[in-house]
């Protein structure tokens, strides 16, 4: 019987994640409007720039330009809110493929230091149109519990606009 409400829990926290998360995003094709504004040619060396999103729903917009990735996310997880401002770098190892990586840190004026940042390395091979990416999230923790300061995961984003 334990199991049994524990399952009922575990699925209702499940459906509960799962309504936030959509409420949170009514436009699915345009979120936060990001695209009304395109990406001009100029600001798009690597030939991916514009709005991502992961299977979280978690959005991006960055521009790349000469090496370098700049842009901003917002976080549908976690104790974060707002658009996070990062940079990265990039690298095109030929006309398909295109292998990026970039940073957010967690501190914005709508909810402040969160303590925390976030590094993304990833690839984008042109036919597959996803960057696949591994993350580190590293928190900040006494030096005591240094084990409990870094997570690792992965995250797919597919092209918005």
């Amino acid at each position: 019987m334990r199991n049994d409400k524990m399952m009922s829990l575990l699925t209702c926290s499940i459906v509960l994640s799962i309504l936030t998360i959509t409420s949170a995003f009514p436009d699915q094709t345009n979120p936060f409007d990001l695209c009304d504004t395109p990406i001009p040619d100029d600001k798009n060396d690597c030939g991916i720039a514009g709005v991502w999103r992961n299977q979280l729903q978690s959005v991006m917009k960055f521009t790349c330009v000469a090496g370098h990735i700049e842009g901003q996310y917002y976080t549908a997880v976690g104790n974060a809110d707002g658009f996070y401002d990062f940079a990265g770098k990039f690298q095109m190892p030929d006309q398909n493929t295109t292998v990026l990586g970039w940073v957010v840190a967690f501190n914005n004026l709508l909810y402040g230091n969160s303590n925390s940042t976030c590094a993304w390395s990833g690839i984008h091979y042109s036919h597959e149109g996803i960057i696949h990416t591994h993350w580190l999230l590293t928190h900040y923790f006494p030096r005591a519990n240094l084990w409990r300061t870094t997570t690792m995961n992965h995250d797919d984003f597919n092209k918005v606009c």
